[in-house]
């Protein structure tokens, strides 16, 4: 156990239940416990916003908070201790309910033995150890993710302006030599300036992957339809080369960013429209409401599809699933989709099969005006 003594907090209106567990305490050597004991839920709450506390045992039999109520409250004031919670008859019902609002454990009073006790506060205790582990793990993680998305938007940024002289460069050899070199010089030339175009697509990609976590989300209630059409107008001459017909349902009013809405639709879109192989591309998006608060998106298309098989791996980053000279793209665009979607509380997912289309469904919350 620790060096210093365990704080513990007894929450026990029975004077003589409460000096059985002192003397449980004082009978085991290996719990060095200091005990504070108070015999009401106002008393306890008043403690713990002053006081440090190692374990809470809890009585559900209080005069100012019964039951659930008690272990609510207690969670309330005091999230991060671990409970104990003390019942009057062993019920496995009443066990899983008191678990479920979040206490480590429960003792059945009457069958309260040194060993049990000393059990179940290493175990709380663990547990405890335990959560703060993750969660210091998770913090962890999350800064250095914001560090590598911080150094992707840095270097993306950065990376421009130099490869846009190479691209201007090359692009000047290539106009000013093609045919007047032998035709090895002509190819190494187009070699430099596909290969340094593609890298600005890349990094322009990058950076608007980069630029999807590091924005501040601005979360308002946003017209879907205006959305999905300022993608459309982005998309205008896409749409009108592959001659494309978009139609969507009514679609509702949701809590999102539009900026990163737009963006949102304008990859799936884009997508539906690239991914085709030589009909006209049909495109539908519709919504459905759902549990939760929530919305369900669906963008449906009549192109290649996509083996089940690929389904988690295409949300990755530069994920392709098709070559280069097939169709032009960089990788990242549903990686992008994802991160948008989940930083809106969401998920996203694909439904296909090869040769029959695909249907990519996001989920969003409803607006707070419905």
């Amino acid at each position: 156990m620790n060096e210093m003594p365990m704080k513990v907090l007894l929450i026990e209106d029975n004077p003589a239940d409460a000096r059985l567990l002192h003397e449980i305490f004082g009978e085991s050597v290996a719990i060095d416990a200091m005990i504070t004991h108070v015999e009401s839920m106002s008393e306890a709450e008043s403690y713990v916003a002053d006081h440090a506390t190692d374990l809470i045992v809890l009585d559900l039999g209080l005069p100012d908070a019964q039951g659930l109520e008690a272990v609510r409250r207690t969670r309330t004031a005091a999230p991060h201790v671990p409970l104990v919670v003390l019942t009057c008859v062993d019920d496995d019902a009443i066990a899983v309910r008191v678990l479920r609002e979040g206490a480590s454990d429960f003792l059945v009073k009457g069958q309260i033995e040194p060993r049990a006790l000393l059990r179940t506060m290493h175990l709380a205790l663990e547990r405890k150890a335990h959560q703060e582990e993750l969660l210091e793990q998770q913090r962890e993680l999350e800064r250095s993710n914001a560090d590598l998305q911080q150094f992707a938007y840095a270097a993306s940024h950065d990376l421009q302006e130099p490869l846009r002289m190479v691209i201007s460069y090359t692009q000047l050899l290539a106009k000013r030599y093609k045919g007047k070199l032998d035709s090895d010089a002509d190819e190494f030339i187009d070699f430099a300036v596909d290969g340094a175009s593609r890298m600005q697509r890349l990094i322009r990609d990058l950076l608007m992957y980069s630029q999807v976590g590091n924005a501040g989300l601005i979360l308002a209630d946003v017209s879907s339809e205006h959305a999905l059409g300022e993608a459309l107008s982005n998309l205008s001459d896409v749409i009108e080369q592959s001659g494309a017909r978009v139609t969507h349902d009514p679609i509702p009013i949701v809590m999102a960013d539009e900026t990163q809405l737009i963006q949102l639709f304008q990859n799936l879109v884009g997508n539906a429209i690239k991914y085709q192989n030589g009909g006209t591309p049909l495109v539908h998006v519709s919504a459905n409401k759902i549990v939760d608060e929530k919305w369900m998106f669906s963008v449906q298309d009549n192109g290649l599809g996509i083996d089940p098989r690929y389904f988690e791996r295409i949300f990755g980053m530069f994920q392709r699933l098709h070559g280069r000279n097939e169709y032009a793209g960089t990788g990242i665009g549903l990686a992008i989709c994802k991160k948008i979607v989940e930083r809106h509380g969401g998920t996203i997912s694909v439904a296909s099969q090869p040769g029959h289309g695909s249907t990519f469904q996001f989920t969003l919350g409803e607006s707070e005006v419905e």
